[in-house]
């Protein structure tokens, strides 16, 4: 229903401020992340030059414990799927 408008809910600065995130969310990535390297890679929505920004604040707000150093913002997410045998 919502065709080629659904872009320009993505590109609404206002999007990641309204988010939250499912119970228990933070806490499973929180003990992988105790146990493991553990990346998140995330479009850099080139519509949207804030929205860098604004992913890493949430993630900033709902977990705090979470390396910024590991997110990856990368234009092509298929490529975060390469099999590691093809490295």
């Amino acid at each position: 229903k919502a065709g080629k408008d659904f872009y320009k809910y993505l590109g609404d600065e206002k999007l990641f401020k309204s988010l939250s995130i499912k119970p228990g969310a933070a806490e499973a990535i929180e003990k992988l992340c105790n146990q493991h390297e553990v990346y998140i890679v995330t479009a850099n929505a080139s519509y949207n030059k804030g929205v860098c920004d604004d992913k890493v604040n949430f993630i900033k707000k709902f977990m705090p414990f979470f390396p910024i150093k590991n997110i990856i913002f990368i234009n092509n997410k298929s490529l975060s799927s390469a099999p590691l045998s093809s490295f």
